[in-house]
Parts: C-alpha cells; structure tokens; sequence
C-alpha cells in the first residue's frame, strides 16, 4: 500500500511591476512574509552549479522573469488571520514602495 501523499504547501504567485522586485521581496521577508525570491534566494536554473557548463550566458528572460514573480510561501500553518495579514503587509508596502522609488 503506498503512502498517503502529505502537505506540500503551496505559493500563490503573483507578477511585481514595481521597482527593484528583488529588495521588494527581500523587504516583505523582513516584514515576515516568506517569499520564494526574497527568503529562498529563487534563481533561474540556468545560475545553479549542476546547470553551469551547458549555459554561455545567463538567460535574461528567466532572469527577468525570476525577478518580477513574487511566490508567498504557505503552509498548513496558515490560517485565514495570517494570509489576510500576509495580504495587507504586502498591498501596504507595495503602496509605500512605489512611493519610495
């Protein structure tokens, strides 16, 4: 009998259309909200080391797009209280950060 597949998690993404996406998630995991750019360091799979010998150069679309997606990591931890927080956290600081840049 196999095993039943456990909580995965999920990331609900989303596209950043605001200046230096990058320190914008690196600000929201400051604020506590993980974020697969900003807490996990997300690159394309063209930087890895095991991918390294078959690219010349980096690709600047999966770069670019690495940059603008913004992925908020859930677990089964998160309950509505937090994910609304989590909501507000990051509609707040996108309004002060376009204001900022």
């Amino acid at each position: 009998m196999a095993a039943e597949p456990g909580w995965n998690g999920y990331a609900p993404l989303a596209r950043i259309n605001l200046a230096r996406p990058r320190a914008f998630c690196e600000r929201l995991t400051a604020l506590g909200v993980a974020n697969s750019v900003g807490t996990y360091h997300l690159t394309s799979c063209d930087q890895r080391p095991m991918f390294s010998d078959f690219a010349d150069t980096p690709c600047r679309i999966a770069a670019s797009f690495i940059e603008s997606l913004l992925a908020v990591v859930m677990t089964e931890h998160d309950d509505d209280k937090r994910i609304r927080r989590y909501a507000d956290i990051i509609t707040r600081e996108a309004v002060a950060w376009t204001s900022r840049c």
